[in-house]
């Protein structure tokens, strides 16, 4: 069975989600896809940035916010965190084979990581890494990731939302206790871990793969152009978000914002005052 690995040098979460579309789009054999992006936040597909990330942590420290194309919850990821993606044709797509591969690469570092009900991956009982998932009638993909030697305070501040009376059927994410693999092997390099998990994917495929790196050249196809471009957009990252009601005591009054497509369709009640909101970008100042 023919297989493809590509790793790519680029560290922009906006360029990466862009080439991992590129080869969902164009791969027809089992692939592996590996990044590493600098800070950012990353949320799932039908997720309200609002209720997940710290928007004004974010923006004080000039971290991007980014709505990927799969589901499940947020993920913050930074120079300390593998990313993989195995996409496939739907015909060879299995969630449980391709987090087999991780363990085993895992495994074979010396590193007893085990998967549990949800598809995390944990050592000694802390999350380790997450997955998302996404299928078309032809193709799916499975990405997730790996901490290796992120920086977990800047983690957690970065989704420390402050507390919001918001009201929605957005996908709320489910919060774990989490730690670095150099919590448990203090040697590990993230290089190792590409390395192994290349090698797994290897194994798994009985063949030797030579990675082909994605660099600024594979940037440049209009495809990719064209996703990076949607993946950056306001309308993407804030609009798509679900509608929802957020109440907020204003003044002494107590007021119930409706929100739809990331912009403010209605004031309860209606005072004139306020008026001048109406088809504004909800918070505005957080964006």
């Amino acid at each position: 069975m023919s297989a493809q690995i590509f790793v790519s040098s680029v560290r922009n979460p906006y360029e990466n989600l862009a080439l991992e579309h590129f080869l969902f789009q164009t791969q027809a054999v089992p692939t592996l896809f590996l990044y590493v992006n600098q800070p950012c936040v990353v949320i799932g597909r039908a997720q309200n940035p609002w209720i997940e990330a710290n928007l004004p942590f974010l923006k004080a420290n000039q971290m991007p916010l980014v709505r990927r194309q799969s589901g499940g919850g947020t993920v913050v990821h930074d120079l300390g965190n593998l990313n993989f993606s195995f996409i496939s044709p739907k015909a060879q797509y299995d969630k449980k084979t391709h987090l087999q591969m991780v363990l085993n690469a895992l495994i074979t570092l010396g590193i007893p990581a085990q998967m549990n009900e949800r598809h995390d991956l944990i050592v000694q009982d802390k999350k380790i890494s997450g997955s998302a998932f996404r299928e078309t009638r032809e193709n799916c993909f499975h990405h997730g990731t790996l901490l290796i030697h992120s920086d977990l305070a800047m983690l957690r501040e970065a989704l420390a939302a402050p507390p919001r009376k918001i009201k929605t059927n957005a996908i709320r994410s489910v919060r774990s206790s989490v730690m670095n693999l150099t919590d448990f092997m203090p040697d590990l390099s993230l290089e190792s871990v590409k390395k192994s998990l290349i090698q797994s994917f290897e194994n798994h495929h009985q063949q030797a793969i030579p990675p082909l790196v994605l660099d600024q050249q594979a940037l440049r196809y209009p495809l990719v152009v064209a996703e990076q471009q949607r993946y950056q957009s306001l309308e993407w990252i804030y609009h798509k978000t679900l509608p929802f009601e957020e109440e907020r005591e204003i003044n002494g009054q107590k007021l119930v914002f409706q929100v739809e497509s990331g912009r403010i369709i209605a004031c309860k009640p209606p005072l004139s005052e306020y008026a001048h909101w109406l088809g504004s970008v909800f918070d505005i100042e957080c964006i």
